[in-house]
């Protein structure tokens, strides 16, 4: 949550300067977009590997039936084949219009 917010920090910080002087001086602009992305991205990784932790060590089925991390758990089947159709339907469609402008 905290590195997903960093990072929208940085896209709103160097698309949006808080400072009028910052718009002008790119150098500093980019390391500080740059400087933002790295720590969400170190935190995102962060968490994801306390999650893999927990779900290795702490994670008992027998004792958290039925909440919110069982029930996907238990779906990830039919999540991941919805999210391959997605990842196939975004691919396919810029690749139905490339092959359509190069008929051209």
């Amino acid at each position: 949550m905290l590195g997903s917010l960093t990072i929208v920090v940085a896209h709103h910080m160097y698309s949006m300067p808080p400072y009028p002087y910052l718009a002008t001086d790119y150098g500093t602009q980019l390391s500080l977009f740059t400087h933002h992305m790295w720590i969400g991205g170190f935190l995102i990784v962060g968490a994801a590997a306390h999650a893999a932790i927990f779900m290795v060590r702490d994670y008992d089925p027998t004792t958290r039936y039925n909440d919110l991390l069982d029930r996907v758990l238990r779906h990830r089947d039919a999540i991941i084949s919805h999210l391959n159709w997605v990842c196939i339907f975004y691919l396919d469609d810029p690749v139905h219009l490339l092959v359509s402008s190069a008929k051209l």
